[in-house]
């Protein structure tokens, strides 16, 4: 089983249990290369997509900050990456992720692969490089083998470019809509499915719309067993969470209490010297945080998990509390 045990919430130094889900990885090493990260699963990641080598490329256009600044995540496993490679190491293995606004979402997408039946449906919109996507494909491989369906929804061209080397690199089978997400479309693929494991919508404020589409709603209540919801305000959280309300609620995390509190001494806060003690003691007496099961973190969007009580247990449903697995969940 993977070593680490407990995870470490940067912001507060302090670690936690691991979520069981994570318990669930064997230890495996991988070769060292220049070229890619190496994910749980095996999944391999082209460097520059994540990490520091494009400061000046394509991935900053959504903001002032540059998208690996966005999650230490990020820099931890971009870090770490470097120093194998230049340590001239040979092989190394993936490291379990820390606590920041990314790790419910880990868990989320995991523990549905974990509890999937017969076959494994997920679909990601907005979905950059299929991050989530291509995470759950490398982790079903290894934990939970069985025929699967991915399906991606990415309107910039360069990353549905990105994504289609991704899937190459790792030799998953996908679908992929280079357009925007569409009421109609997403309606007909959901219902052209026996059942969906997991939908993922990061669609960068257009959820509020996206979700005012009653046939659509009518066909993720019939088909999709688990929602994932980035939300990109106040209000948009707030109306997400108010129409799933009779949904079973996993995971709702507000969104960012100051914003521009994060802007500043967290993804704005590289420079030269990077965040450092006096910028993580900033967010924490500016309060700039929201609470979670794992403690403090400082997140930018929020998130909304909720599992379709139609087809999962409510009275025995998984939590991101759990201290044992539970993936027995889904209903006959």
């Amino acid at each position: 089983m993977a070593s680490a045990l407990r995870a470490v919430n940067f912001l507060e130094g302090l670690s936690y249990p691991h979520h069981p889900v994570f318990m669930q990885f064997p230890s495996v090493s991988y070769p060292v290369s220049e070229d890619f990260l190496v994910e749980l699963g095996g999944l391999r990641v082209p460097i520059h997509l994540d990490c520091d080598r494009n400061r000046s490329a394509h991935w900053n256009e959504y903001g002032c900050m540059n998208y690996f600044y966005a999650s230490p995540g990020r820099w931890t496993n971009c870090y770490l990456h470097e120093a194998y490679v230049h340590g001239g190491m040979p092989y190394m293995e993936p490291s379990l992720p820390i606590i920041d606004e990314e790790y419910s979402e880990y868990v989320a997408v995991y523990q549905a692969i974990l509890r999937a039946r017969g076959s494994y449906v997920m679909a990601e919109l907005g979905a950059r490089w299929g991050t989530w996507g291509a995470r759950a494909a490398a982790a079903l491989a290894m934990l939970n083998p069985m025929p699967y369906v991915l399906h991606f929804v990415e309107s910039d061209p360069t990353y549905c470019r990105e994504l289609s080397n991704v899937m190459a690199l790792n030799r998953f089978s996908y679908s992929l809509d280079c357009d925007k997400a569409s009421h109609e479309g997403l309606a007909k693929w959901i219902l052209s499915q026996d059942h969906v494991d997991l939908l993922d919508l990061d669609v960068q404020g257009a959820e509020k719309d996206l979700m005012s589409d009653p046939a659509l709603l009518e066909a993720i209540a019939s088909k999709v067993y688990r929602l994932v919801v980035g939300t990109h305000s106040p209000e948009i959280h707030a109306e997400i969470v108010a129409r799933f309300g009779s949904w079973i609620v996993i995971y709702n995390m507000p969104y960012a209490p100051d914003k521009q509190c994060i802007r500043k001494f967290l993804r704005g806060a590289h420079g030269e010297a990077g965040v450092d003690v006096a910028h993580v003691r900033q967010i924490l007496e500016r309060g700039c945080f929201n609470w979670s099961p794992w403690g403090r973190i400082p997140n930018w969007d929020g998130e909304l998990i909720v599992d379709n009580p139609r087809f999962v247990a409510a009275t025995r449903h998984f939590s991101m509390s759990d201290q044992e697995l539970i993936a027995d969940e889904l209903l006959e």
